[in-house]
């Protein structure tokens, strides 16, 4: 009933939020003069109602700041390192998607870009996405765990029905807060790799969409992130929760961060399955900027003009893409949290605590 009723207060917290940033983007719009000071005031409004829930969390001696650090960091690096390792191809299923009519198949269209752009191309958004996903990664992570410690506090035992329901609560919220950071980075990444002749690169490109299009260029695409992220983040946690007590029961604590890698690949299959929709919607309307409306509109556009079948376009290569991020980035995780000693309330023990048993284990034996 506890746990029920801390559920209950995080959504009185986010529906604060949500009124603050709704509020926010009303008066941005009838006063776009005081942009600037608005912008400011928003901004200030959510990191003082984020103060007072970090306040509220140590109270419950949930999650120190020591420890959000901790996970803001290794969350950014885990998914840095893998979304960079990818970017070749990244760029080959955003071709897929923004020009269906010229490349239809994995591997004939790295080999065409290679071959007719340079190996130079297929790295083409490399450091937007670098920083990009750091940033989404830091947050995406540490938020997942603070909604999480937020709910649960200091009771650590938990129904499995009720950890399903807090994990998918805490998977939503916090990719709601890391698609944010992402949705810029994630515009001009776009737009440098379908249409290479945009921008130089990344800091090039940043303020000559900022200056052609504006703030609502650079977040043209922030419904179809969420309609992306969200999903994807979902599929993300939840399925690798399952995946691991499925697993999990037999095996051995001297395997785990293997184990931790395999459910992550399991997870990545349920992840790009359900978010490709979005992803695809976002590829298109940062492609389209200049007749893609801001609105519910640009859903019903997109699949009028492409048709429901359009929205699978590369799920082939986003599979491949995404199983093997998400294996590196569980495996990469629970490898930092395992080095500082940081154990996680939010996914299973058996990943973070048999890590750190292990580890000293064989310090011990050696």
């Amino acid at each position: 009933m506890a746990q029920w009723k801390d559920l209950f207060e995080l959504l009185v917290w986010l529906v604060f939020a949500l009124a603050i940033v709704a509020f926010w983007w009303l008066l941005r719009t009838r006063f776009p003069s005081l942009s600037s000071t608005l912008d400011v005031l928003g901004l200030s409004s959510l990191l003082l109602l984020f103060l007072l829930n970090t306040m509220l969390v140590r109270r419950l001696g949930a999650l120190s700041l020591t420890k959000f650090l901790q996970y803001f960091l290794a969350g950014g690096l885990c998914a840095c390192i893998t979304h960079a390792a990818f970017v070749p191809l990244d760029v080959v299923k955003t071709r897929l998607q923004t020009n269906p009519e010229k490349y239809s198949r994995v591997w004939p269209t790295l080999k065409h870009i290679y071959q007719e752009e340079g190996c130079f191309m297929l790295f083409q958004g490399f450091s937007a996405t670098a920083i990009g996903y750091f940033l989404h990664g830091a947050f995406k992570f540490s938020f997942f765990e603070f909604f999480k410690a937020l709910v649960t506090g200091a009771n650590k035992v938990q129904t499995p029905f009720m950890s399903f329901i807090v994990a998918s609560f805490a998977s939503i919220l916090a990719e709601t807060v890391a698609s944010v950071s992402l949705c810029p980075m994630e515009a001009v990444r776009i737009r440098l790799v379908s249409e290479p002749s945009f921008a130089r690169g990344f800091v090039d490109g940043l303020p000559k969409m900022w200056k052609g299009e504006g703030y609502r260029g650079l977040f043209r695409g922030l419904p179809c992130v969420l309609l992306k992220q969200i999903p994807y983040t979902y599929g993300q946690f939840v399925s690798y929760e399952v995946f691991m007590k499925l697993l999990s029961s037999g095996a051995s604590k001297a395997i785990d961060l293997k184990l931790s890698m395999i459910c992550g690949f399991l997870s990545g299959i349920v992840a790009a399955v359900i978010s490709q929709p979005g992803d695809t919607l976002l590829s298109l309307i940062n492609r389209e900027a200049s007749d893609m409306p801001i609105s519910v509109h640009t859903f019903h556009l997109v699949m009028k003009r492409h048709g429901l079948g359009k929205l699978f376009t590369g799920l082939g290569a986003r599979l491949l893409l995404v199983s093997c991020m998400l294996g590196g980035q569980f495996f990469i995780y629970d490898s930092l949290k395992a080095l500082v000693g940081a154990t996680s309330p939010s996914l299973p023990a058996s990943t973070t605590e048999s890590s750190v048993i292990t580890k000293v284990s064989v310090q011990n034996n050696v």
